[in-house]
């Protein structure tokens, strides 16, 4: 999927193999499982002459959530505080949407919205969509500055959903 700025470099996400990038024209962003992981990559992709801005893995997210992801954001790409504040008002309405609405909204959460007769026994009760107008936050989400750019380029409007198996937010 290709997003291309006016001024600069096309943003690009793939599954696919690294060794057909142009190595000087690429700086690359991937995901890992762990910090484990992680570093291998970084390794491989370094040695490989590649320039990696950033490297997410699950367990550093889990430790540091959505907040400190886009701490690491801003620095590995160089973003400016006003961009980084456009990331956090974004993911930080967009982790309460992913968590409590869509297809991969949380399992505890859906159990909490059931009929007492089909709850799942045992499975505690989600700490925090119960305090949250999900309307309220969709509405918000969908007036943040980073929702307006995404929507600008049709082909990036999955970007804008809670996950990629749900539809456009109304």
């Amino acid at each position: 999927k290709f997003l291309k700025r006016a001024e600069g470099p096309y943003v690009m996400k793939t599954h696919n193999d690294l060794s057909g990038f142009l190595v000087n024209d690429t700086v690359l962003f991937t995901a890992a499982i762990d910090k484990n992981e992680a570093q291998e990559a970084m390794e491989r992709l370094t040695r490989d002459g590649h320039t990696v801005a950033f490297i997410q893995d699950m367990e550093s997210l889990k430790e540091d959530g959505v907040m400190g992801l886009v701490e690491k954001y801003v620095g590995g790409f160089g973003l400016s505080s006003e961009q980084g504040k456009d990331l956090a008002d974004y993911f930080s309405k967009w982790e309460i949407l992913r968590q409590c609405c869509g297809q991969q909204m949380s399992a505890r959460w859906r159990n909490d919205m059931l009929p007492e007769k089909f709850k799942r026994k045992g499975l505690s009760h989600h700490p925090t969509c119960p305090r949250y107008d999900i309307d309220e936050v969709e509405k918000k989400f969908m007036q943040t500055n980073l929702f307006s750019v995404i929507e600008q380029y049709p082909n990036m409007h999955p970007m804008n959903r809670p996950s990629l198996n749900d539809d456009d937010l109304n």
